[in-house]
């Protein structure tokens, strides 16, 4: 979640507080942005917190705010009507959004106010299932009873039936299977994913690749990383990747590849972390508004597979300026040397 916007009154009095791991030096990659282009923009005052990709190419993604809603649009069809594919009318937010079978889609969804606060008991998984006819079935909800912010999810050894969940204010992962309901934590670990005193959000975005779970640890600015066992509770140590504190406040959600290299989303930049920790800018700029506000990232499928799509919310100029700039869009970045 991109805490500008709807979750901002926290960020003008936080300090991020490093921790002691190495930092490894910006260096420039081979990986470049060709081009930047927005695909999709939203025409009122609404952000896009997070994405999921249809095997046909087509873009899932989540509005936080105004509305708790789900839509679908085709990207190549450069701002083309987007569709309504689920609203959730009784929650104030929908959050995360993830691919967790062919076709099938796992949303989370909670109330959450002003100063990051997510009410205990209000958040939940929902499963958006396409049919033959192009239409969306749902069932759920899962509720999840004592998350405090539901937030990202990743599956765990598909096709199995058990997703992981993040929840940054409670610092940990949660499995929950969508067969049983059943919900336990398996992933904790206080160097990389506790929050700081000053900052609330610990473990964010999450992505399982191989038989690793890479996450994003918000409040201290972390690209980490844990091997697991099959029921998703930890099988190594928790291993830091990078520590981009010095470089990127905020950091979201990420995009990563078999080879490990990384692409995260947050305040107006995408950076890039290669497999040996190594990071630089890839997009956007701390005082840019190209990316204002970035909070997802996801690379598309078949021949669009090297086009990263980044997701905003259209809020802040800078790190930690709310300021409404624009609203929340699609942006598409054909990415080079991949």
């Amino acid at each position: 979640m991109h805490f500008s916007g709807l979750l901002s009154s926290l960020l003008a009095v936080s300090t991020l507080t490093e921790t002691t791991a190495a930092l490894p030096s910006a260096s420039r990659s081979r990986v470049t942005a060709k081009s930047i282009s927005t695909v999709f923009q939203f025409g009122y005052d609404a952000e896009i917190e997070n994405l999921a990709v249809r095997p046909n190419g087509n873009i899932l993604f989540t509005e936080p705010s105004p509305g708790a809603n789900v839509w679908e649009i085709d990207p190549s069809i450069v701002n083309g009507s987007a569709i309504l594919r689920k609203d959730f009318p009784d929650v104030t937010t929908a959050l995360g959004v993830s691919s967790i079978g062919p076709d099938v889609f796992a949303v989370t969804t909670g109330d959450v106010g002003s100063g990051f606060a997510g009410d205990v008991g209000t958040f939940a998984v929902h499963i958006l299932r396409y049919t033959g006819n192009n239409t969306v079935q749902t069932t759920g909800p899962i509720s999840i009873p004592g998350g405090k912010l539901v937030n990202k999810i990743t599956p765990l050894n598909p096709p199995s039936d058990v997703i992981l969940v993040s929840d940054p204010e409670s610092y940990h992962v949660l499995s929950v299977n969508l067969r049983t309901g059943a919900i336990k934590t398996v992933l904790h670990d206080a160097e990389t994913m506790n929050a700081t005193t000053s900052f609330p959000i610990g473990v964010n975005g999450i992505r399982t690749v191989g038989k690793y779970l890479y996450y994003i640890n918000t409040a201290k600015a972390l690209l980490a990383r844990v091997a697991l066992n099959r029921d998703g509770s930890a099988a190594g140590p928790y291993e830091i990747v990078a520590n981009i504190s010095r470089t990127l406040l905020e950091p979201d959600d990420f995009a990563v590849l078999p080879s490990g290299d990384a692409f995260i989303a947050g305040s107006n930049e995408i950076v890039h972390v290669q497999p040996d920790g190594k990071f630089s800018v890839l997009a956007g700029g701390e005082h840019q508004l190209q990316l204002a506000g970035a909070t997802s990232a996801l690379f598309g499928v078949g021949p669009k597979s090297n086009i990263l799509y980044v997701t905003t919310t259209g809020h802040g100029s800078a790190p930690g300026n709310t300021t409404f700039v624009e609203p929340g869009k699609v942006v598409a970045i054909e990415v080079s040397g991949l």
